[in-house]
């Protein structure tokens, strides 16, 4: 079984970032056909000031992700615990 060919591809997500640090309304905008788990932007964030009040932000921002031609099993999701940043997540 020959194994899959990463390429160069580029997903946009929006979200907010509440009060607390917790992210909600977590929106795909534009998926090229990847699955980009909500689970791994789950950790909380640093929530946004103004005028020495935490308040609540949004963002909305593209991640591009570099493909190396062949993709090496080790470099696969962690699928038992998919918000394990530590290796890349394809």
């Amino acid at each position: 079984m020959s194994k899959p060919v990463i390429t160069d591809t580029r997903v946009i997500l929006t979200f907010f970032v509440e009060e607390d640090g917790s992210l909600s309304n977590m929106r795909v905008i534009e998926n090229p056909g990847l699955e980009i788990s909500k689970a791994s932007l789950a950790k909380n964030w640093t929530p946004a000031q103004h005028n020495g009040k935490l308040v609540r932000s949004q963002f909305t921002v593209p991640i591009t992700i570099v493909g190396s031609g062949t993709m090496n099993h080790s470099y696969q999701l962690n699928q038992t615990n998919p918000t394990d940043l530590t290796k890349p997540a394809i």
